[in-house]
């Protein structure tokens, strides 16, 4: 299958999911238990904030909105010493004084969260249908290693990888046939030594392991100081990498998201059994690794 034609059945599948819960939850359905909206970041964060809207003017400078306006924010902002970049949509549809529901959209490995904003059929559409606000960020770049084929060493060609990625418990871990070590000091000094492509990947993978959870918790606290956001009605949807940031979302903050969309994620067994276990009713996994869901979903209902 053409990997757009997939990408577009895996996105259909997250509409579905996403879109089943909004309505249910405004029936008073899904899953809401502990949902008290985006935590604002505790003291030991450490996390500088520094935002800019791509209009110039400074976001700080802002007021709280009253109401939703339609259209498209790029913004920046520090998070832990990074620069971090998300996109957020108002559809005319969600313009107003009512508080939206939010859709957050976790791009995959070496996408962008610009990648999916422009991606057409995509989230804006099903935006536009249903009236929720839409953010999608975009990860840091690592320098990494993948066994690719599975031998376990790391120095086949093709196996250094830089790329786009969400930290889901792999990135920076020592190389297991789960793990992604990341490049050292030499690697990146290789990469300087190269041709104009490597030299500005070397800036962009100088830089530690950054949660990604702590971003979101910053980048979900800033949201809803700048537009209306329904509190009791976040969500999180994702592909691929980003589906198994999605799922550690699931596990970490389920008293912020109301539901969960996850496509194409190789999850397991021990996250399948938390998820139908712990979380039954608020995510919905579109991959290979749904049988494991039901498989345990079915057991779980009859004991």
């Amino acid at each position: 299958m053409h990997l757009f034609q997939y990408e577009s059945r895996q996105l259909v599948m997250s509409w579905v999911v996403v879109s089943l819960c909004m309505a249910l939850l405004a029936a008073g359905g899904c899953n809401q238990k502990g949902n008290t909206g985006p935590k604002a970041p505790g003291p030991d964060v450490g996390s500088e904030v520094d935002v800019s809207v791509a209009d110039g003017a400074p976001a700080d400078a802002q007021p709280v909105p009253v109401d939703n306006v339609a259209g498209s924010y790029p913004y920046t902002m520090v998070v832990d010493g990074m620069e971090r970049e998300f996109v957020v949509y108002v559809p005319e549809s969600a313009a107003g004084e009512t508080a939206a529901p939010l859709v957050v959209m976790i791009h995959g490995t070496a996408q962008s969260g610009q990648e999916f904003y422009d991606k057409k059929p995509g989230w804006r559409d099903q935006a536009d249908l249903v009236g929720a606000i839409v953010v999608f960020p975009t990860s840091l770049t690592y320098c990494y290693f993948q066994d690719m084929n599975g031998d376990g060493e790391f120095s086949n060609p093709g196996e250094r990888r830089v790329k786009t990625k969400w930290t889901n418990k792999k990135v920076g871990v020592a190389a297991t046939p789960f793990g992604y070590p990341l490049c050292d000091a030499d690697d990146i000094a290789s990469l300087r030594a190269g041709n104009a492509q490597d030299k500005a990947d070397a800036d962009l993978v100088d830089h530690p392991v950054v949660d990604d959870v702590n971003f979101v918790d910053e980048m979900l606290a800033f949201i809803g100081q700048k537009h209306r956001i329904d509190a009791s009605r976040i969500y999180a949807t994702g592909f691929s990498n980003g589906s198994a940031f999605t799922l550690r979302l699931l596990v970490e903050r389920s008293d912020v998201f109301a539901a969960f969309g996850a496509n194409a994620a190789g999850i397991g067994l021990a996250i399948a059994h938390r998820i139908v276990t712990e979380h039954r009713g608020s995510i919905g996994v579109e991959n290979n690794d749904t049988k494991h869901c039901r498989k345990l979903y079915r057991k779980s209902r009859a004991s």
